[in-house]
């Protein structure tokens, strides 16, 4: 979270991870860093289809963290 946005492509790409459990955290960090992740929206919106359910609620929560802080 304390990089910034220069940490955000390398969540993305374990936002695109395999295992769930990575999925989750990347997303949930991201939502932690608020709008200066507004980059990774598009991806916070594709995670709400994934398959595990902890990933979409995450996704959920992030979406909103990025959009109002």
């Amino acid at each position: 979270v304390e990089m910034g946005a220069a940490a955000v492509p390398g969540l993305l790409e374990l936002a695109a991870d395999p295992a769930p459990i990575l999925r989750s955290r990347a997303i949930d960090i991201i939502g932690d860093m608020g709008p200066q992740a507004s980059a990774a929206l598009p991806a916070l919106v594709d995670a709400l289809a994934d398959p595990n359910d902890d990933v979409r609620r995450r996704a959920a929560e992030s979406i909103g963290t990025t959009l109002h802080g």
